[in-house]
């Protein structure tokens, strides 16, 4: 026997729907991966719990590719086992990914004090390590920020001087067709105003963000596809019992 024509719609709508987690996992996975590659060049300075999100969200996107098969074979057949399966493994997913959207909100409200924690012990490495020098003089120049923090009675080039009695260069900007020797210091003109908690911390933070938001509107639409996955599942009971 036959599904009901309610039942036949929601078959191939859910068929249609894990076409569109397919594409979902494509989104996750090209998310993950950017905003990996993106943290991996700032592996000195930020804390592991940056780095976990992503991968987190890499795994899932890969997982889904396989939860589609069964929802489309499942539905396709009528397989009840499968739509079973189905059902079960987006469960899962739909956990995951919302824990993942909660983990990356957590993750921002908690950015800036994170990123402080990592930054500063790498400062007094400035003069020693090249790598850290390096990284340090990309984000300086990158975000045009100087240190850790400013604030009313303090500025972020003197968290330099009690680190290595120096300001780096690259907490200015050198002006276009200086050929002379070129000097950073307090009174500098060019010397970045804010510090780079705030706006390397602005960047990160809205990464962050951005895989919450995935994982929150990933997590809702697949809610719709389970919902959808135990209606069938019903109707294939149903038909077997009758």
């Amino acid at each position: 026997m036959a599904l009901s024509s309610s039942g036949n719609c929601m078959k191939y709508f859910l068929f249609l729907l894990n076409f569109v987690f397919v594409i979902t996992g494509i989104v996750i996975l090209s998310v993950g991966l950017t905003v990996q590659g993106i943290f991996d060049g700032y592996s000195d300075f930020l804390d592991s719990q940056f780095f976990t999100l992503p991968i987190f969200l890499i795994v899932i996107g890969s997982i889904i590719f396989v939860i589609a098969f069964f929802g489309c074979f499942g539905a396709m057949k009528e397989n009840y086992c499968m739509i079973i399966t189905f059902c079960g493994l987006l469960s899962i997913i739909f956990i995951l990914e919302l824990s993942a959207g909660i983990t990356g909100y957590i993750l921002k409200n908690s950015t800036y004090s994170l990123i402080t924690s990592a930054l500063k012990p790498t400062m007094a490495d400035y003069t020693s390590n090249s790598r850290i020098a390096n990284g340090w003089d990309n984000i300086q120049e990158t975000y045009q920020c100087c240190g850790l923090e400013t604030s009313a009675n303090r500025s972020g080039y003197e968290d330099w001087i009690d680190a290595v009695q120096g300001i780096p260069l690259s907490c200015c900007d050198i002006p276009n067709g200086h050929l002379d020797f070129f000097y950073c210091n307090a009174t500098a003109e060019t010397l970045h105003p804010q510090g780079c908690v705030q706006s390397f911390g602005d960047f990160i933070k809205f990464h962050a963000l951005q895989l919450a938001l995935v994982g929150v509107i990933l997590a809702i639409i697949q809610l719709f596809g389970l919902l959808f996955a135990c209606l069938i599942a019903r109707q294939i009971k149903k038909r077997r019992n009758f």
